[in-house]
């Protein structure tokens, strides 16, 4: 099943009310604490759809008048927003005027398109200011305000542009891809009803054939979209990027779930809780941090207290009980690290655990990506598609069971579980180690995908391969160095070290019916 056919599901469920408050921006989440804002208001007089005076103004506006929105559009020097409010933080000699830019483009591309009846007049008219009076004295004061924090903003005649023209959102809303000239009468590919099809979601996400600019003559053939399907998988993708990706040390995915029903409440109900999972995956980098940080500073101070307690003489019982409630401490925060800190396979576990009672009625699928938020395109990495949660959970379940480790980790280890990174990961660990992950982390993705399609989809391992991984283990550490220990291999010298963590994975891959026959 197609990504693009998944992207329109997702959109057709979704409700303007969901795209508005994926859009439109929060002025209080750019502010650090204490900062406040610089007012500045082109604000223009007109009169029968002719600009009769400009007006700088410093006054301050209520955030109800205004709609912030990241970009709607465009790239580099053509982009632009929904409304022309912009919230700008300058650096010390950058001055206002370098942004003009920005609201002019707004004007044009959005403003003028979107706006209805006399407000086009009114569109029309600031847009023809900007192009006729670009040496304006007021617009000259622009280029003496420089560095800091500034709301920048059109009015008309005292009003802001979302109080006066309410319909630049809902026309944008009910038209937000641009049709090509080359449209004409066919069938929506995914409706399969007879429509006008020529337009396109404005992203990069299907193959050369299908998008690129040349070839726009074969776009009824190729991907036939209605205006309805196109804005489905615009806005789908617009929701996704803001609810729906995800990040993992270092990696980036969206998660796609798919519903081979109609029943649009309840995938909204999957979304709602899809988006719950992302807020608990984003908290967790941030209570690990202070966890660690907790457990260095209780660790040096144990040893502080054992150091002063060994070089006394006498026992003191009041120390002694001191150590013991600290070593408690440092133990129990090291147990809640370990439950925090999971591998990749059990964090995607965790986050289909949030759909709850839903969870066995979607399949999902889980695209590694590397995202460009400025043009909304996005290469396609890799990916595992149409993952039955129910499966997944029966994996970690035999993994907790077994004793099977997933987390790729350098820090202190549990000698009665087996770690999957000793066999699968050991070009990242080698990379860690010689502080090089940031330049090869597509080979570290590549491998990461290699484990996960292995253990999450009907892939299997030969014994053959599975044995050449102990041996390498075996043979080499994670610097790739020789494992020797006064000139005699490791292994040999200790060998249920190495045994033990194999028997377990053997096990493991054998109830999991991963062993090719």
């Amino acid at each position: 099943m197609s990504l693009s056919y998944k992207l329109w599901k997702i959109g057709n469920g979704l409700s303007q009310k969901d795209i508005k408050d994926v859009i439109k921006l929060s002025p209080d989440d750019s502010l650090n604490d204490g900062d406040q804002p610089e007012y500045i208001n082109l604000d223009f007089n007109i009169k029968d759809s002719a600009v009769v005076s400009l007006e700088l103004r410093r006054e301050a506006i209520s955030k109800n008048k205004m709609f912030f929105t990241k970009k709607t559009g465009g790239a580099g020097g053509g982009i632009y927003y929904l409304y022309p409010n912009l919230q700008l933080k300058l650096k010390e000699n950058e001055s206002l005027k370098t942004k003009l830019f920005l609201l002019i483009n707004t004007m044009k591309k959005s403003v003028l398109c979107f706006s209805e009846g006399q407000n086009q007049g009114l569109s029309q008219a600031i847009i023809d200011f900007f192009e006729n009076c670009a040496d304006d004295e007021v617009l000259a004061l622009l280029d003496e305000i420089k560095g800091g924090y500034f709301w920048l903003w059109i009015s008309v005649n005292g009003q802001s542009l979302p109080e006066s023209m309410p319909e630049i959102w809902t026309n944008w809303y009910k038209t937000p891809v641009s049709k090509l000239k080359e449209s004409g009468v066919g069938y929506d590919i995914f409706t399969n009803q007879e429509a006008l099809v020529g337009y396109r979601p404005e992203f990069k996400i299907f193959s050369y054939d299908q998008y690129h600019d040349s070839l726009n003559y074969r776009v009824k053939e190729n991907l036939p979209l209605s205006l309805e399907s196109a804005g489905n998988i615009k806005l789908a993708w617009i929701y996704i990027l803001e609810k729906l990706a995800f990040f993992y040390k270092g990696l980036e995915y969206i998660i796609i779930p798919h519903m081979i029903t109609d029943d649009k409440n309840a995938f909204q109900k999957v979304l709602n809780r899809l988006v719950r999972a992302n807020v608990a995956t984003k908290r967790k980098p941030g209570k690990l941090e202070v966890l660690r940080k907790e457990e260095k500073k209780l660790k040096r101070d144990l040893e502080k207290l054992k150091k002063t307690r060994d070089s006394k003489k006498n026992i003191n019982i009041g120390q002694e009980r001191e150590i013991s409630e600290m070593d408690k401490e440092y133990k129990k925060t090291i147990a809640e690290i370990e439950v925090r800190d999971t591998g990749l396979i059990t964090e995607f576990k965790e986050q289909i655990d949030h759909l709850g009672d839903l969870k066995n009625s979607v399949t999902l699928d889980f695209i590694f990506t590397a995202i460009n938020r400025t043009n909304l395109s996005f290469e396609v990495k890799g990916a595992i598609e149409d993952i039955v949660p129910s499966r997944l959970a029966r994996l970690v379940d035999d993994m907790k069971s077994i004793g099977i480790e997933d987390n790729i980790t350098l820090h202190s280890r549990d000698r009665d579980k087996a770690y999957l990174q000793d066999y699968f990961n050991r070009d990242e660990l080698y990379f860690v180690i010689n502080k090089s992950q940031k330049q090869n982390k597509n080979r570290i993705l590549q491998e990461r995908l290699h484990l996960s399609r292995l253990m999450l989809t009907d892939e299997t391992i030969t014994m053959e391969d599975l044995l050449a991984r102990f041996e390498f283990h075996r043979e080499t550490d994670y610097a790739h160095k020789k494992r020797m220990n006064n000139g005699v291999k490791d292994w040999i010298n200790f060998p249920e070290n190495y045994t033990r963590p194999e028997n377990k994975l053997l096990e493991f891959f054998r109830a999991i019916k991963k062993i090719k026959e």
